[in-house]
């Protein structure tokens, strides 16, 4: 029985053998060992209690690291004491049936470290997010939920919380559920509940239907938003830099119906100036995404990007507030759309890749299919397109003329000629 200071790249690069269970033993923490099959490594407390060698299974690594399983072992030892067998079992069965809170954070470990498409940080802290509204419940063992009490929980969210939040809580509920299960299932692979409790909800029909969100800003109404994007300086009472970073960051995302998201994160080694491209990494569909800009935009972007290697910010629309890390993070829209949200009756961010692809859509002459989809950066797939199109590679230059006949369209519909110019300060 070897033993080895365990650690995540030992872990990570220990050989995994053909049969059977290799047992590493933990160097610094008495009792710990990693039972490394060839599929899965376990962590487990081995104790002698009344004269026997007992073990414990602690979790699995990557959802439980070294240091938490060093950490789990000293409180179980801790617990068991000198109490004798029936002590230790107790312990041992409640040990292996983690609590709400515990199954999520080593369900997003997993889903973070493991897979063929590793989880986005944001899509972990939206989980997060929404499992506050299952605060009662964090300390809760996985084993006592029940599905009337899931169903009953539905209809509450839905009443106090909208059927949208009320459908989101429960789908990652049922994420974390169906996986904890069997991931912590006992030593003879039985699953910890029979089957995942949040299948009443399909069983009995009680999600809420969801339609998508249809609002832009038609037309007729881009004029009064044109002037309520550029009224956002005037009206900054601190922070005017901000004003004026958070005008453009709306402008941008209008001229290329980039996602919210993607355009406050856009950094300053993505954006090359002189061939007036953007590139952008790891999008929500996994790719990476390169795409042409019109010569408009290009004066925008030329001033942020001034303005960000002034104060040393990576992103293209930092955050310029007095604490000195501000510039490290991406700028905070969220008060700037409530204003035209005032302003034009109703806004939200996302309007403005709706409103874009709504125009791209009316082109005349038309934009073809796949060049839409490649603006939008929406994957064409072969189940929902010809063969043909899996195969098609747009070329940047091939897609500019469509950029600019689009930024002249918007352009015209704002009544604007050219974009403002102002100084790199701002």
């Amino acid at each position: 029985m070897p033993a080895e200071k365990l650690t995540q790249t030992f872990l990570a690069n220990v050989e995994r053998p053909a049969s059977g269970t290799l047992r590493v033993r933990d160097t610094l923490c008495r009792g710990l060992y990693a039972y490394v099959g060839r599929r899965s490594v376990a962590f487990v407390l081995r104790r002698e209690v009344d004269g026997v060698t007992r073990p414990v299974k602690l979790g699995e690594w990557p959802a439980m690291t070294v240091t938490q399983a060093r950490e789990a072992a000293d409180r179980l030892r801790a617990q068991i004491g000198s109490q004798g067998a029936g002590a230790f079992a107790v312990v041992a069965a409640r040990r292996a049936v983690p609590t709400l809170g515990e199954a999520l954070e080593a369900y997003l470990r997993f889903r973070q470290a493991t897979g063929r498409r590793l989880m986005k940080d944001s899509t972990a802290k939206s989980m997060r997010e929404y499992f506050r509204h299952l605060a009662d419940w964090q300390d809760r063992r996985i084993s006592t939920f029940r599905t009337a009490e899931i169903s009953t929980r539905h209809l509450e969210l839905t009443e106090a919380r909208g059927p949208y939040a009320a459908n989101r809580v429960m789908a990652y509920l049922s994420s974390v559920l169906g996986w904890a299960i069997y991931h912590f299932a006992a030593d003879d692979d039985s699953p910890l509940l029979p089957a995942n409790p949040v299948q009443v909800l399909t069983r009995r029909r009680q999600w809420n239907q969801e339609s998508r969100r249809q609002t832009y800003v038609a037309p007729a109404a881009l004029p009064q938003f044109w002037q309520a994007v550029h009224a956002l300086p005037g009206q900054a009472r601190h922070l005017p830099e901000q004003a004026q970073i958070a005008r453009d960051c709306l402008i941008v995302a209008l001229f290329t119906g980039m996602r919210p998201n993607e355009v406050q994160r856009l950094r300053v080694d993505g954006v090359d100036l002189a061939r007036r491209v953007f590139r952008l990494q790891d999008t929500k569909n996994h790719d990476d995404f390169e795409l042409p800009f019109a010569a408009t935009v290009g004066e925008v972007l030329r001033r942020r990007v001034e303005y960000a290697c002034g104060i040393g910010s990576a992103y293209v629309f930092p955050s310029s507030g007095t604490n000195p890390r501000s510039q490290h993070e991406t700028i905070h829209m969220r008060s700037y759309v409530e204003k035209i949200d005032a302003a034009l009756g109703g806004f939200v961010a996302k309007d403005l890749r709706r409103t874009f692809e709504t125009l791209v859509g009316n082109m005349t002459p038309a934009i073809p299919l796949m060049v839409q989809k490649r603006l939008l950066n929406h994957r064409t797939r072969v189940v929902d397109a010809d063969v043909t199109s899996g195969y098609y590679v747009a070329d940047v230059e091939e897609i500019r003329p469509h950029v600019e006949q689009i930024a002249q369209r918007i352009l015209a519909l704002v009544q604007a000629p050219v974009l403002p110019a102002e100084s790199s300060a701002g």
